[in-house]
């Protein structure tokens, strides 16, 4: 019997001139060193990034870098911004849901592709075994009905058994999974810890990541969960081994799906790349973290998403456990000298800059080399400054302004500019902040303490991170 193909309508395909411009598009797209530098701009903290940052992600010159974000630019994906003698980019607003997409969708996908072809294999009998599992489960939550027990070890089986590339560990699995929702379904949760739920798309990294360090840090103070959207088989190769380190004597951590149970009870929701999936619930805190995806990362930039999410989850404890002693953080790698040199710069180095470096000296001591200068160094220190500080017990008299140079610069771990950020030389490697401060040039002594006062807490805040 021959069977005679009958062609389908050419409505259902787009149109010949949005295809063209669409190829157009992905065509700029199209290019792995553009990849990386869309995927870091998305990914920053700010939103945005300027050339030289970008000038790290491969050996290539700033003007190659520029090339490839002018062919980005052209195609509408990015905008760009002039300061000074630099140029930022950030992904245009239009842009924003398409990239973060392309990022946390369709990548890992693209990446995960050989899943399928692995072949699965199943229980003989995985009905005796959740019937069992839902007995065990029904006589320790005895004021959970059976009924319910046993819906909630069906549903977290089925949830896990789509994804899941590992299936003779499915029903140990789904006991941790259906312990956990069974947990979030307790009415009263009086007097308990404060509870987090992490989100990303595949809980394959950067959620089960933040769980860990939540763990780490705070044990039973704090109630952690982490799901994804669209859960992967497995976790990420790097950050599994990262959660390893942080608890090697834990279960092995697996990715779970997203249910409205956890939503509900967590006091706490963060998500990272996949907001508009959970559920609005009414007194519940939600917070987006814009942070890359392992899944897309190298080496280096794994560990920079590892420090960024240490710093987030570090605040974000310091909020929900005041209370909790917090250990250092571990000081970068890329640091060469045994303790973090510091700079910092504004224009005239008789200031603000002054009075960061006075700060830091008394609060630090020994632990950090500071240094202080000035782009346009004045002949004198302003004696308002002077007086300010002398007001909180540090003595900055005998201090003198001094002039900006490379070699400064080059020593230094960290380089905070005040008002003159144009003016620093740029090197690999440095970290580079810029502090919204009002000069204290002409102001009166009842001015400039509240500029004093934001120094010394943005100095707090600089030695924190170092893990001074």
């Amino acid at each position: 019997m021959t069977l005679d193909c009958t062609p389908a309508s050419a409505a259902h395909a787009i149109g010949e001139g949005v295809a063209v411009s669409l190829a157009g598009t992905l065509k700029a797209l199209a290019d792995p060193l553009r990849l990386r530098m869309l995927s870091a701009i998305a990914a920053s903290p700010t939103g945005e990034s300027c050339v030289c940052d970008l000038a790290e992600l491969a050996d290539v010159s700033q003007p190659t870098v520029s090339h490839h974000l002018k062919v980005l630019k052209d195609v509408g994906v990015l905008v760009s911004e002039r300061r000074g003698t630099w140029v930022w980019y950030r992904v245009a607003d239009a842009f924003k849901p398409a990239v973060a997409t392309l990022l946390d969708s369709f990548a890992p996908a693209a990446l995960d592709h050989r899943l399928d072809a692995r072949g699965r294999t199943g229980l003989a009998d995985a009905d005796a075994a959740l019937a069992h599992l839902a007995d065990d489960l029904a006589a320790a939550y005895g004021s959970t009905s059976p009924a319910l027990v046993l819906a909630t070890v069906r549903e977290s089986y089925t949830a896990l058994a789509r994804a899941a590339s590992v299936t003779p560990h499915l029903i140990a699995l789904t006991e941790r999974f259906a312990r956990q929702r069974l947990d979030d379904l307790q009415p009263d949760r009086t007097g308990a810890p404060p509870q987090v739920l992490f989100v990303c798309v595949a809980n394959a990294g950067r959620s089960q990541l933040a769980a860990a360090l939540v763990n780490h840090y705070a044990g039973p103070q704090v109630v952690v969960r982490s799901a994804g959207s669209a859960p992967a088989a497995d976790l990420h190769a790097g950050v599994g081994e990262m959660i390893v380190a942080l608890a090697p004597d834990s279960a092995p951590a697996f990715p779970k799906p997203l249910t409205d149970d956890a939503v509900r009870a967590a006091d706490v929701v963060v998500t990272m790349g996949c907001g508009d999936v959970c559920p609005v619930i009414p007194g519940v805190r939600y917070e987006d973290w814009p942070v890359g995806d392992p899944a897309l990362a190298s080496p280096e930039g794994l560990n920079a998403i590892r420090a960024e999410i240490d710093r987030r989850v570090r605040a974000l404890l310091a909020d929900l456990v005041p209370d909790l002693t917090l250990s250092p953080v571990r000081r970068r790698a890329s640091m060469t000298v045994s303790r973090p040199q510091v700079l910092f710069v504004c224009v005239h180095n008789a200031g603000r800059s002054q009075m960061a470096a006075g700060f830091l000296g008394a609060l630090a001591g020994d632990a950090v080399v500071v240094r202080s200068a000035g782009s346009m160094p004045a002949e004198q220190i302003n004696p308002v400054a002077v007086e300010a500080m002398a007001e909180v017990g540090i003595d900055i008299r005998a201090e003198v302004p001094k002039l900006l140079t490379a070699e400064s610069v080059q020593e230094s771990d960290a380089v905070i500019t005040m008002g003159c950020g144009d003016a620093c030389p740029y090197f690999p490697g440095k970290r580079y902040e810029d502090w919204k401060l009002d000069d204290p040039a002409g102001r009166g002594i009842d001015a400039v303490r509240p500029i004093r006062d934001e120094i010394r807490a943005r100095v707090v805040t600089l030695l924190d991170e170092l893990g001074v």
